[in-house]
């Protein structure tokens, strides 16, 4: 007897930890996943534009999500760790349909409604129920749900059109490139409240950032940074042509120096006279300026 109850607590405990491994791996496994999915991005892009997608694709750790909208075809990207919307472009915009189109088809249904009814619901007691149940739909006063779904429709409404105000990120590059040659190294769409490019033009001479309205195209911030550039040096003919012109003589020597960050030109200058006293002279030249800094007589 004893044998048997002490077989069943053990294959009871067994059973148990069995349990609690299975339960423990469920548990962390499903919570394991850090980058949304790409039903989540088309979800995020539905809530938030309207429309309806119609394809999804994989690029460079974002979803490419092609949404057809009452305004046209757009591509968003959707970060896959985030979740934030990082760019939207339209790919195709639709032309509107006149008032009489939108009015013809607004008739259309409610004609297609008198077609399709049934002539054997014309018995006059399902007529006076259908029309008690119309009375008392009409009476009822509007739910607050039903306020807050006009509420969710309207910010709905609101948020489709902000799309065909975004501009496309190449005209925002354009915008920059009118107002400064060179190269871009950086082109970015930041989403904010007032959403904008920064773009990064560079050139020889200085880099500019722009700041740019990608509602409006209008340029928020422009900095321009200068890049440090090299001094120019003069060439040693500009050297001997300014040692001449404070001394007559023969040039024996020229060499460039450099102390204390300082560069100059030193020269050797002989002087002849008839006599056969030459004198001999030493003069330092900047290299940079051209101006003489010294001028020794030497022995």
């Amino acid at each position: 007897m004893n044998k048997e109850r002490i077989i069943w607590m053990v294959g009871g405990s067994i059973l148990t930890i069995v349990l609690f491994l299975i339960g423990q791996q469920f548990v962390f496994g499903s919570s394991s996943a850090d980058e949304i999915s790409s039903d989540e991005a088309s979800e995020i892009v539905k809530d938030r534009y309207g429309g309806s997608v119609t394809s999804i694709d994989n690029s460079r750790g974002n979803y490419v999500i092609t949404l057809e909208h009452t305004n046209g075809i757009y591509s968003i990207q959707v970060d896959q760790s985030s979740g934030r919307v990082s760019d939207v472009e339209q790919l195709e915009e639709f032309q509107k349909e006149s008032d009489n189109e939108v009015s013809d088809s607004s008739e259309e249904p409610s004609q297609e409604n008198q077609d399709n009814k049934n002539p054997e619901e014309s018995d006059d007691s399902v007529t006076d129920k259908n029309n008690d149940s119309e009375t008392d739909q009409n009476d009822d006063p509007p739910s607050e749900e039903k306020e807050e779904d006009m509420e969710s429709n309207e910010e709905e409404e609101i948020e489709e059109e902000k799309i065909v105000e975004v501009l496309p990120i190449e005209e925002a590059e354009q915008i920059a490139l009118n107002n400064v040659s060179g190269e871009i190294s950086h082109s970015e769409f930041i989403e904010s409240e007032k959403p904008f490019y920064e773009i990064i033009i560079e050139n020889d001479k200085q880099t500019s950032t722009f700041q740019i309205d990608a509602l409006e195209g209008e340029i928020i911030s422009r900095v321009d940074e200068e890049k440090n550039q090299k001094p120019t040096v003069i060439t040693e003919e500009e050297a001997i042509e300014i040692a001449l012109n404070e001394i007559s003589g023969e040039v024996e020597d020229i060499e460039l120096k450099e102390v204390d960050g300082n560069l100059f030109y030193e020269l050797e200058l002989e002087v002849e006279f008839e006599d056969d006293d030459d004198e001999n002279y030493v003069i330092q030249i900047n290299a940079i300026n051209g101006k003489i800094q010294s001028v020794i007589q030497s022995d």
